[in-house]
């Protein structure tokens, strides 16, 4: 049985989500259950505690292999602290398309009010706020979980914006030793996010 639930885990490995056609515009989390399948949860208004209960109720697999990241990208390790940056990555990616602004501006400020102060995601945990033909996202990848906030979510959208461009589709990977997360905005049907 512990051999089973090891290989599970193992077969876990980061996958895309793709967001259903008829999602209605809000906040959700996606979770991939042990048998492979993604879980698209309403969490608009939940308090942090009501999401991590929420989520805790599905069967999570904890990803663990990193996404591939496309050769464009640029990387810099300047918002992570000092004594960090070693063993940090911060690569920041553009899919080198415009988005309607107007859905773009509602989905990221979706996603920046719902993460407010802080919101923690568990292991495995994606995010996504979706606005007409734009989903906004936070993925985490990690062992230890990650913290979607106001001030980081605000952060990578200026890092996005200055490397891709003003509405131009990006997202941003940063990875330390025991976390590493995923975040940035795309049209919603281009396929799979945080993959």
């Amino acid at each position: 049985m512990i051999l089973a639930k090891y290989l599970l885990l193992l077969s876990g490995a980061a996958h895309a989500f793709v967001v259903p056609a008829d999602q209605p515009n809000g906040l959700y989390a996606v979770v991939t259950q042990a048998d492979g399948q993604d879980v698209h949860i309403p969490i608009d208004g939940l308090s942090n505690q009501e999401v991590v209960e929420v989520i805790a109720a599905h069967n999570i697999t904890i990803p663990t292999t990193k996404p591939n990241l496309p050769a464009r990208a640029r990387s810099s390790s300047s918002f992570v602290p000092k004594k960090e940056r070693r063993d940090v990555t911060d690569t920041v990616s553009c899919a080198n398309y415009r988005l309607n602004e107007g859905d773009c501006d509602a989905a990221v400020n979706g996603l920046d009010n719902n993460c407010g102060d802080s919101k923690f995601l568990p292991p495995g945990t994606k995010f996504y706020y979706v606005a007409g033909s734009v989903v906004a996202y936070m993925c985490d990848f990690g062992r230890d979980g990650s913290t979607c906030s106001r001030g980081l979510i605000d952060d990578s959208n200026r890092r996005i914006t200055s490397s891709c461009g003003l509405y131009v589709a990006g997202w941003r990977t940063q990875q330390g030793p025991t976390w590493w997360y995923s975040n940035g905005y795309e049209n919603r049907g281009d396929g799979g996010f945080c993959g």
